[in-house]
């Protein structure tokens, strides 16, 4: 398909093992992956096509409707099981990565693209806030087409060796996190205000002490009390920001108001 540098191919899924899959293998060409939200509209999708222009658009089951001049690949039944896997191609840290598109859109798509070198530095600097122990099994609380439910959620894990688990997000996760940590052993996980509100109120906290970090916006200062009383540290100020030129923001233990 001529697919490489310089490519953008859209991932119209996520948040299984199949998108991170698909994301590495975009990558392996060094191409740029664009993740998009499965929920979009007919035409809102059309809108994010004609903006992005992408080579392909990689799905899993789903059809697309109205791409019919774009290619439409599912990988995991387009390739055959022995067909051979490309050598390495030498990585150019300064090609674009990634594109993501910013919440709140309407009308005219916006989007930010992230290089490989931008993507390292954040995840490095993420691992060294951390520190190893806590990156050990990682729980997904947020979608990927997201900038922090992917890199700080997800890759930031992943790339540092952690096992991550995907369980169904949203609510039902929020009103039994306590029950999934316990369960999972779960070490480290990322979310946003939102999600911590929801759990903090109906979920029960872990019972065990795995929870070794945990981040993810500013919340109220009661549920940063709960939060900090189920054990491990917590980052409030989040994994990612809009400067990817900066360190991560450092843990600094229970949270105090107004921090």
């Amino acid at each position: 398909m001529g697919i490489g540098l310089g490519s953008i191919v859209a991932i119209a899924h996520g948040g299984s093992a199949r998108f991170f899959a698909d994301l590495l293998a975009v990558w392996k060409v060094q191409a740029a992956a664009a993740c998009l939200d499965s929920t979009l509209t007919e035409m809102e999708l059309q809108a994010v096509m004609d903006f992005l222009r992408p080579a392909a658009v990689l799905i899993d089951g789903a059809a697309l409707p109205g791409m019919a001049s774009i290619p439409i690949v599912e990988l995991t039944t387009a390739l055959p099981k022995s067909a051979r896997l490309l050598p390495a191609a030498d990585l150019d840290l300064n090609a674009p990565a990634l594109v993501l598109f910013t919440s709140g859109t309407t009308g005219t798509p916006k989007a930010v693209v992230l290089s490989f070198k931008a993507l390292q530095t954040r995840i490095e600097l993420n691992g060294a806030a951390i520190g190893p122990a806590p990156l050990k099994r990682a729980l997904v609380t947020l979608p990927t087409h997201f900038g922090h439910g992917l890199i700080g959620n997800s890759l930031t894990p992943l790339l540092h060796g952690a096992d991550v688990v995907l369980f169904p997000r949203g609510i039902a996760l929020a009103d039994q996190l306590g029950r999934v940590i316990d369960r999972h052993e779960i070490s480290f996980l990322s979310s946003v205000a939102s999600f911590w509100t929801i759990a903090t109120q109906s979920a029960e906290p872990p019972q065990k002490s795995s929870l070794g970090y945990s981040s993810g916006g500013f919340v109220a200062c009661e549920a940063a009390r709960r939060i900090v009383a189920s054990g491990g540290r917590v980052d409030f100020l989040g994994l990612i920001d809009s400067r990817f030129d900066g360190p991560a923001a450092a843990a600094h233990g229970p949270a105090r108001k107004g921090e």
